[in-house]
């Protein structure tokens, strides 16, 4: 099984103290299964370009450019035409049944989709109503 990890999960690697059932699901999980998104990426460099210049920001910057790219070599789910005809499915049906989802949630969700892969979320209400199938944390 395939997971992709939602941009919540990826920043507990960030937390002096993890959350501890990500934690233990992620120590028991053969790295080789888990992936993150290009839409993770994007909202990582949002949450750092965010932040005022200093320790924590060059901190994070490194971070992501150092050790996420190492981590995740080779396992970056990205855009394709698949994933934008999940995108546009996901949105149209969450809109019709009254939803009106973040379009990143929504990015993130069509690639697992598309990807064949679970999601692995601490979002789960925001995910649920898009109809993707979730990890048990």
């Amino acid at each position: 099984m395939k997971y992709l990890l939602d941009t919540d999960v990826v920043s507990q690697y960030t937390k002096p103290v993890p959350n501890p059932q990500v934690d233990a699901w992620i120590q028991r999980t053969d790295d080789r299964d888990l992936y993150i998104s290009f839409v993770t990426y994007a909202e990582l460099w949002h949450g750092v370009g965010l932040l005022p210049a200093g320790k924590r920001r060059t901190g994070l910057e490194r971070w992501i450019e150092d050790e996420l790219s190492m981590q995740f070599f080779n396992r970056v789910a990205g855009f394709s035409l698949d994933v934008a005809r999940h995108y546009g499915s996901l949105m149209a049906r969450a809109k019709k049944n009254g939803h009106n989802p973040n379009a990143m949630d929504a990015l993130i969700a069509a690639t697992a989709v598309a990807n064949g892969m679970v999601l692995a979320t601490l979002n789960r209400k925001d995910f649920e109503k898009l109809g993707v199938e979730l990890v048990e944390f």
